[in-house]
C-alpha cells in the first residue's frame, strides 16, 4: 500500500517568451525545468516527513507560468 500526494512548483514565464524561436524556448525551459525537478527532489526529501518518490510530472501554462505538479507515493506506515 502506498500514500499519495501532489506538490506544485511554478516557473514564471518572460513576455519575451512570446517573440522567441522554438529553439530560444526549448533551451530555456530545459534550464528552468532541471532546476524544478533539482529542487523538487530536494524538497520531497522533508515534504510531509520525507520518504517520497516521484512517480509523475504534469505541466501545465496558465497565464504567465507555468505550473509543473508531481505525483508522490511513498509506502503506507501501518498505525496499529
Amino acid at each position: 500500500m502506498f500514500e499519495y500526494r501532489a506538490f506544485v512548483a511554478t516557473i514564471d514565464l518572460k513576455p519575451a517568451i512570446r517573440t522567441a524561436t522554438s529553439d530560444q524556448v526549448s533551451q530555456g525551459l530545459t534550464i528552468q525545468l532541471a532546476k524544478v525537478f533539482d529542487e523538487a527532489g530536494k524538497a520531497i526529501e522533508t515534504f510531509e516527513g520525507g520518504y517520497w518518490e516521484i512517480t509523475s510530472h504534469s505541466l501545465v501554462a496558465l497565464q504567465s507560468h507555468l505550473v509543473v505538479s508531481f505525483l508522490l507515493r511513498r509506502p503506507k506506515v501501518s498505525r496499529t
